[in-house]
């Protein structure tokens, strides 16, 4: 899970599987999460990311598909 420019904000990042169940959660992510061993089939985001130059917040929401 690649975020553009994450050297740039403080991203708090959760990830969910298609049942609601948290697998992933951080408060400062680095582009460091693969999901390995995760089941192929639809994940949801959400994420928090907060500019590290001006201060300005803003929260993004979305799905991915993973295909092992």
């Amino acid at each position: 899970f690649q975020i553009g420019n994450a050297d740039k904000y403080d991203i708090n990042l959760q990830i969910y599987n298609r049942w609601g169940t948290l697998i992933y959660q951080t408060a400062h992510y680095t582009n460091d999460y693969n999901c390995k061993g995760c089941a192929d089939g639809v994940y949801y985001y959400l994420l928090t990311a907060k500019s590290l130059r001006s201060g300005k917040v803003k929260d993004y929401k979305g799905s991915l598909t993973v295909f092992n």
